[in-house]
């Protein structure tokens, strides 16, 4: 991954990064807090990464140090993913720092209080300790963030249509195939417990506080990735000319 300074993306992020802070369970709150915020950072994580896609792949594109390659230079090329991750890496580690900041802590605990205030915070505590809590927390979160790059698509598929139906089913894929260090594994065996429960009014409050969460980590990425890569700009044109080079 990329070397990118501590000091570059603290400025970048806009906020004040201190140590982790460890979030305790004393109140059904805070239980809640404990266990949506890695899977919460992972969602707009992967969502970033998704809606910045095609920019990139076009920044790799018309690269000029690539230009010499003609047709060779397209993402079937092995370089490809190399010049990839000089972009990817950076969101990898902006995502990181964000997560691991005290502005992270207290805007999670600021939407569960806002989402879901007294007795729904318990309630949800409670969803996510139950036996079937581990496969809701993953089902909702490949439900946001399915419906979340679909919804930000302005040239998108209309719904109901094969295309719309293809992309759906890719996205789920590509969320399942990456979900595995965010989230519980899913439990098959609760299947009906999950669409049970999406049939809820509680489900509701979870559903609004994800929303929040993953928009506002989203406005925090998008912020820090345009200014790292405009006060980066000499070191990415660097590594992606260096990555360019390898390809054959």
């Amino acid at each position: 991954m990329p070397r990118v300074s501590r000091a570059r993306l603290a400025i970048a992020l806009t906020v004040l990064l201190s140590i982790p802070v460890s979030v305790s369970a004393e109140t059904p709150a805070r239980s809640v807090a404990a266990t949506v915020k890695k899977p919460m950072l992972f969602v707009a994580r992967l969502v970033t990464q998704e809606k910045l896609r095609p920019n990139i792949d076009d920044m790799l594109q018309h690269a000029p140090s690539a230009k010499a390659l003609g047709a060779k230079w397209n993402p079937s090329n092995p370089a490809w993913e190399k010049a990839r991750s000089v972009i990817t890496g950076r969101i990898d580690r902006i995502a990181d720092l964000y997560g691991d900041s005290a502005d992270y802590t207290a805007m999670l605990q600021s939407e569960i209080d806002r989402t879901a205030p007294g007795e729904q915070s318990a309630a949800l505590a409670k969803m996510l300790s139950s036996a079937a809590g581990p496969s809701i927390l993953r089902s909702q979160g490949m439900i946001q963030f399915v419906s979340t790059v679909m919804a930000e698509d302005p040239n998108g598929p209309k719904i109901g249509d094969p295309a719309w139906r293809e992309q759906m089913r890719a996205l789920s894929t590509l969320f399942k195939d990456r979900a595995g260090a965010a989230f519980p594994p899913d439990d098959p065996a609760r299947a009906a417990e999950v669409q049970q429960y999406f049939g809820t009014s509680d489900a509701a409050a979870f559903r609004n506080l994800w929303n929040g969460v993953v928009g506002k980590i989203g406005v925090k990425l998008d912020g820090a990735i345009n200014l790292v890569m405009f006060d980066d700009r000499e070191a990415i044109q660097r590594e992606l000319d260096a990555a360019v080079a390898t390809a054959k």
